[in-house]
């Protein structure tokens, strides 16, 4: 298929749409979306697959409030990480904080769980996209900080593999752009050779 054939695809399935034109945006701003918007999106994060559905993660909201007062516990206990969590902040009127909490005692390994978190991850920023709103998945030293995992209440098994900045688009591109590695960066449609591991 030509590419004008495949963004005409695009057009026809929303999808696809969603998947063409999602972007990471550094900088979001108000709205967030509602309490309502963000439990219908983490509903569809859940879709992911995993496997023997253990739902092995759980996703916080981190709301302006609580986010403030996250960083006044950082504050007081280390002062001069304080400002860098406070930007970190400010960066999106939301985030969401998504825990791996896999099950050692189950059948599906550690590493599989934990790889269904990463996934379900990918699709809470695609269901937020088609909500119409810009998101940006990030880690850190935000999200391996102490008092972040303790306001999370994280036990010892738990760890946080994102923190999603979520907000409304300043500017956020409709139409698909070429960064993405072509076909032939990944390997051959049309052979038996292993995309990206040639």
């Amino acid at each position: 298929m030509s590419d004008d054939s495949l963004l005409e695809l695009a057009r026809r399935a929303p999808a696809l749409t969603v998947m063409a034109t999602r972007r990471s945006e550094p900088k979001l701003a108000p709205p967030a979306p509602s309490a309502a918007e963000l439990a219908f999106a983490i509903e569809m994060a859940a879709t992911a697959p995993d496997h023997r559905s253990l739902t092995p993660y759980r996703m916080v909201a981190i709301w302006p409030d609580a986010a403030a007062a996250i960083v006044a516990d950082i504050e007081l206990e280390r002062p001069d990480d304080a400002a860098r969590a406070r930007v970190s902040f400010s960066r999106a009127p939301l985030f969401v904080a998504v825990i791996a909490s896999p099950d050692a005692a189950a059948r599906t390994s550690v590493e599989e769980q934990r790889d269904a978190a990463v996934v379900a991850t990918g699709y809470l920023l695609l269901a937020l996209r088609a909500l119409g709103y810009g998101s940006m998945w990030r880690t850190g030293r935000l999200a391996r900080d102490p008092v972040l995992a303790s306001a999370l209440e994280l036990a010892v098994h738990e760890r946080i593999v994102a923190l999603v900045g979520v907000g409304t688009s300043l500017g956020l591109p409709t139409h698909p752009r070429s960064r993405k590695p072509r076909l032939e960066q990944l390997g051959s449609a049309d052979s038996q050779e292993t995309f990206g591991l040639a």
